[in-house]
């Protein structure tokens, strides 16, 4: 599994270069900086030859131009034209500006830094920029753990819902390698996602419904950006007369830095890093025959470095995205049996994700001229991720060997997803999508996945 996702990352690299490659180049005779070729690849931004000029201001007459007195020339009419006040330039009405405006190219950055990424931000950063209207990634991160517990009666086998059963932050899902203003709500549901299994025997399959809920602020003239998010979840419970589990309903903080690094018109490269933090719910559990209590804490910190990559040639686009998730200090488990406390650590798997994505505008702007309709454009996308671990999994087994937690390892989970992404206004962007396992069990966290999400520039 290892060696197919490694091909698949070189393929992906070599397949959106050589699709760039193809639809950013010129036409023959026509210069980089020529007005006539459409920058943001819509069809209202280009000028057609029919247009209407920008007048420009009356030329300068020439020493030779019979508009002015000649030396034979009346002198009474010479001195009259040299005290009589100037005629006025005729009046031109400013037309109004194109909401399209923010595609022009820049032709003179005001900083190096403007330099290296070709435009500034008045031009780039507004919502009808290029890279600002392509498609986020839909995702597809689901990540459990695991619990072994002997009840006294029976063997239970279930994946422990720490943090509502989000655990960890992947910054692909409903993003990409671009800072925008935006605000968002995701909601996701997986099947079959939290399985309880006794003696072997699959006892129950558990959907999880998760929302999250966020922002991206830029900064520094719109080069860089801030995100927080933060996912909530149903709450997960076993309650059975040997074995009781209960979660919670909040997730982890994530907050996410992201700065972009290179620009050209077809393509955008962005680094930066993440910081899942513990701020979601603990795990609690109860083994009424043995008089056991115990709780699996959320304290892992988690550092996610990460670098993206948006490409937009043409009514094309695609995304690829490599991401860690580095866990710098595990969970802590205690148990109270009949007063005597023990505690543990579990240590979390290290991940490398890798995510591509490619997608194409059916139209774009196909309501721009009739007032009363609002879809400005409607796109379709396709994905393939890779959620591989890094390093050995961790197990801790606590007491007299009732209960053992533990963390997947020489995992390769491969998910396809595919999405459908409506824009109104320019600004309001409404995705449907679903996410399916191509990984058997052990490397299938869920059996299916729908994301329904809402997302709103400002």
């Amino acid at each position: 599994m290892h060696g197919l996702g490694t091909k698949c990352v070189i393929a992906g690299l070599c397949v959106c270069m050589s699709v760039e490659t193809l639809f950013a180049a010129q036409p023959p005779g026509q210069p980089e900086s020529s007005p006539a070729r459409s920058v943001g690849g819509d069809q209202g931004d280009s000028i057609s030859p029919g247009s209407p000029a920008t007048p420009g201001p009356p030329a300068t007459p020439g020493p030779q131009d019979p508009a002015l007195p000649q030396a034979d020339a009346d002198p009474a009419a010479a001195v009259q034209s040299q005290t009589s006040p100037p005629t006025p330039a005729p009046t031109v009405t400013p037309q109004a500006a194109s909401p399209f405006a923010s595609f022009a190219p820049t032709t003179q950055p005001t900083s190096m830094l403007d330099s290296l990424l070709g435009q500034s931000r008045a031009l780039s950063r507004g919502p009808l920029n290029r890279f600002a209207r392509t498609p986020e990634f839909f995702g597809d991160n689901f990540v459990g753990g695991d619990s072994i517990v002997d009840t006294g009666t029976s063997i239970i086998r279930n994946d422990v819902p720490l943090a509502a059963s989000s655990r960890r932050a992947k910054i692909a899902d409903h993003n990409k390698a671009y800072p925008v203003d935006r605000a968002f709500v995701n909601y996701h549901h997986f099947s079959a996602a939290q399985n309880v299994q006794r003696e072997g025997a699959r006892l129950d399959e558990n959907a999880v419904d998760r929302f999250t809920v966020g922002f991206e602020k830029t900064y520094d003239r719109g080069r860089a950006s801030v995100e927080f998010r933060l996912p909530f979840a149903e709450r997960f419970t076993i309650d059975d007369p040997d074995y009781r589990l209960v979660g919670g309903n909040v997730g982890n903080l994530a907050i996410i830095f992201k700065r972009l690094i290179h620009q050209t018109q077809t393509r955008a490269v962005a680094v930066g890093i993440g910081f899942d933090t513990p701020t979601g719910s603990d795990v609690r559990g109860q083994l009424p025959l043995r008089d056991i209590d115990f709780t699996v804490s959320n304290n892992s910190i988690h550092l996610l470095p990460y670098i993206g990559v948006v490409g937009a040639p043409g009514d094309l686009f695609y995304h690829m995205s490599f991401q860690l998730d580095v866990p710098i200090n595990g969970n802590s488990i205690e148990t109270d049996t009949a007063g005597l406390i023990e505690r543990g650590e579990l240590d979390e798997t290290s991940y490398f994700y890798f995510d591509l994505s490619a997608g194409y505008w059916f139209f774009r702007d196909h309501c721009r001229r009739q007032p009363t309709c609002s879809l400005t454009g409607l796109a379709g996308v396709v994905e393939y991720h890779l959620n591989s671990t890094l390093g050995e999994g961790d197990f801790v087994t606590l007491g007299s060997g009732f209960a053992s937690f533990g963390t997947p390892e020489d995992l390769g989970v491969s998910n396809v997803t595919i999405g459908l992404h409506a824009e109104f206004d320019y600004h309001t962007k409404l995705r449907v999508g679903g996410a399916f396992p191509l990984s058997e069990e052990p490397e299938r966290f869920f059996d299916g996945e729908f994301m329904l999400a809402l997302i709103r520039h400002f």
